[in-house]
């Protein structure tokens, strides 16, 4: 139910439906079976509920990316930074000038210009030129923030985690909280990898993926440094939580992920080319799938 709950969400983030607070009838339905099954737990409800805040920031989320120019707002960006580079090049110069009047005027033996004395009783200097403040850089402002896509991605994977806590009620054992943590933070990485592999198919469907929300607030110069830093922090995060597995557990997971990277290149973080211009991309890409489909149902069979 979960899954299909979720790809349902994903066709209503696609069709840009915000719907907040909507609720599946399918997890009621969940609810029940898992009560009548004697499955249900405090650690169970707070799952699911976590699942339920995570598909209302992806509709969210997804809303504000499909309505906002991420190209018109990058260049409003590059123009604000060239004009920021070019006024912080003019302070500089204006700054350096009576600096360098002061050093002719010293060399010349000359006094300092009227109104430029510290105090008139003592022998002249002349006063530094004012600092001039430098501009704010002008945020991209995408309609959301980067918390609520960091709490989109740290929910994303509720569907696992659940999975996991059924798994413990099923064989009537008590959780391993080591094993949950450490499964945890390698979820996110692997999520992270999904979203870089699945980005353009992404932007088609405007389904969300934590890269894609860093361009939309960052724009391609920064978004990709940092999803390397977040990439660098749960890698981190996932060999700490490794020492706190038993041994028998670390050797399984260590062989797991060496045979998981064992294909050329897979054990890189690739990160695709940007879609600046999302509306344009989607509606190309979704006429050439047309024209394919015309193609192939209209061929010889």
């Amino acid at each position: 139910m979960a899954p299909q709950m979720d790809e349902d969400n994903e066709a209503m983030s696609g069709r840009g439906a915000l719907l907040p607070g909507h609720r599946f009838p399918a997890a009621a339905v969940l609810e029940a079976v898992l009560r009548r099954r004697g499955l249900w737990d405090e650690r169970i409800e707070a799952e699911l509920l976590s699942g339920y805040r995570y598909w209302e920031l992806e509709r969210r989320v997804c809303c504000a990316m499909a309505r906002h120019d991420l190209a018109a707002a990058w260049r409003q960006r590059r123009q604000h930074d060239q004009g920021t580079q070019e006024q912080s090049h003019q302070q500089q110069q204006q700054q350096q000038q009576p600096q360098q009047a002061e050093e002719e005027r010293k060399r010349q033996g000359a006094p300092c210009k009227p109104g430029t004395l510290k105090d008139p009783g003592k022998q002249a200097t002349c006063s530094p030129a004012p600092a001039l403040a430098t501009a704010a850089p002008v945020p991209l402002d995408p309609g959301f923030t980067w918390p609520d896509a960091l709490a989109a991605h740290e929910a994303k994977s509720f569907d696992y985690r659940l999975l996991h806590l059924l798994l413990h009620r099923l064989a009537g054992t008590e959780y391993d909280e080591a094993l949950l943590a450490f499964m945890a933070a390698d979820e996110r990485l692997v999520d992270i990898g999904d979203d870089l592999t699945d980005y353009e198919d992404d932007v088609i469907a405007n389904s969300f993926n934590v890269y894609r929300a860093l361009l939309h607030l960052h724009g391609p110069d920064t978004a990709a440094l940092l999803l390397a830093e977040r990439i660098s922090a749960l890698e981190a995060e996932r060999a700490r939580l490794l020492t706190r597995l038993p041994q028998r557990q670390r050797e399984l997971v260590v062989a797991r992920q060496e045979a998981a990277v064992e294909g050329q290149g897979s054990d890189k973080w690739v990160f695709p080319r940007p879609v600046l211009a999302e509306g344009a991309f989607r509606e190309r890409e979704r006429t050439h799938e047309l024209e394919q489909r015309h193609r192939l149902g209209s061929g010889p069979v």
